[in-house]
């Protein structure tokens, strides 16, 4: 059978239909417990993929196109017949298996925030199985308000997110912060840094789209006590750019010890030794299962840093 749809995905029709049902972008994020610039991107990437309008868009209110609506009228039954099977297959496995879906980031090391965890973990719940699904950061979010995962691995910064969707949250690796320094910025030759160090340096960012809003939180969180507000001179388009960007603009960006910096000639990696940050688990209360708090107990973790 010919088909002509493969760079659609199921989530994408789902947050379709709800925006469609709900009446618009914010209603349709709060109903699938997602940002309302997640469910924007969802369709953006949807109506690409699709090369069809679906919606008319004013300052006030979004409009089904035509085009719009006749896809939403044969979609939404054969979505909802999807989702009851899915739902009776699952309650069929669970008879006999209980399986753990962890989504985690690709631009940090698994192998040092969950060193030596499935070992352990399967060693004292050998009926339950973890699959872990590396993921883009801004798509881990999408899967968790769409079930396709149980919980997420995020940097900490994302906590503000977390707690503005309704999620909960707890701490699954922790450690000194650390800047991503350019070899000719004359904080380079540094062995370690202050917060105070950096106050009135340029700092880069994450664009908007790519979750943003949450790192510039928590950068303005850290700088409070000392009643500055962060020089934010540069965005980065995702967290690929901050890994492999040559960095000519001569900021600086806040890391934590578990992203995947590539040594390279143009900058160097410096310890924050009055931060700490790190790795957070998000999960949805509402499918708080029992191999789930299980996993979840298996960290205990807390932070030290004055944040």
């Amino acid at each position: 059978m010919e088909f002509s749809l493969t760079s659609v995905t199921l989530q994408q029709i789902n947050i379709f239909i709800n925006v469609v049902e709900t009446g618009g972008f914010a209603k349709a994020s709060a109903a699938l417990l997602m940002t309302q610039s997640a469910v924007s991107k969802s369709i953006a990437k949807l109506e690409q993929s699709l090369g069809i309008t679906l919606f008319h868009r004013s300052t006030r209110e979004v409009n089904l196109t035509e085009a719009g609506t006749l896809l939403y009228n044969e979609w939404k039954p054969i979505l909802q017949s999807i989702n009851n099977g899915y739902i009776k297959a699952r309650a069929i496995q669970n008879e006999s298996t209980q399986v753990l879906n962890i989504g985690i980031m690709n631009t940090a090391r698994p192998d040092k925030y969950l060193k030596n965890f499935s070992e352990t973990f399967n060693i004292k719940y050998p009926d339950i199985s973890v699959i872990f699904d590396s993921q883009y950061l801004s798509e881990l979010e999408l899967g968790l308000g769409n079930e396709k995962y149980d919980a997420i691995m995020l940097p900490d910064f994302e906590r503000f997110s977390v707690d503005d969707i309704g999620f909960k949250w707890k701490w699954v690796a922790c450690s000194t912060a650390y800047v991503i320094v350019p070899k000719d910025h004359h904080l380079s030759s540094k062995k370690a840094l202050k917060t105070k160090d950096i106050l009135n340096e340029k700092l880069s960012e994450l664009e908007e789209h790519q979750l943003g809003s949450s790192f510039r939180r928590d950068i303005k969180e850290r700088f409070k006590p000392y009643g500055v507000t962060p020089n934010f001179a540069y965005k980065y388009k995702n967290a690929f750019n901050v890994m492999f960007n040559l960095n000519t603009n001569n900021s600086l960006s806040i890391v934590d010890k578990f992203f995947d910096y590539p040594e390279n000639d143009h900058s160097v990696l410096i310890p924050l030794t009055d931060q700490t940050n790190g790795i957070i688990c998000a999960w949805n209360p509402k499918r708080e299962t029992l191999p789930l708090k299980k996993f979840l107990s298996s960290f205990n973790v807390s932070p030290t840093s004055n944040k």
